[in-house]
């Protein structure tokens, strides 16, 4: 019980949370995306993987 409210304080904790955190991205971190032209693409961030061995065949 919580100040006199029926409520547990795991209850009351996520519910503040549930009211105050974000759950998107700002419009200013949408704006980021793509910005980076200089940014590794994703293959070449793979080209220094290597290669995967043959597995075995069930």
């Amino acid at each position: 019980m919580l100040n006199g409210y029926n409520i547990s304080i795991s209850k009351y904790i996520s519910t503040i949370l549930e009211q105050k955190v974000q759950n998107e991205w700002s419009n200013g971190s949408r704006k980021l995306a793509g910005s980076w032209d200089d940014f590794i693409t994703l293959e070449e961030i793979r080209d220094n993987q290597g290669y995967d061995v043959k597995r075995e065949e069930f």
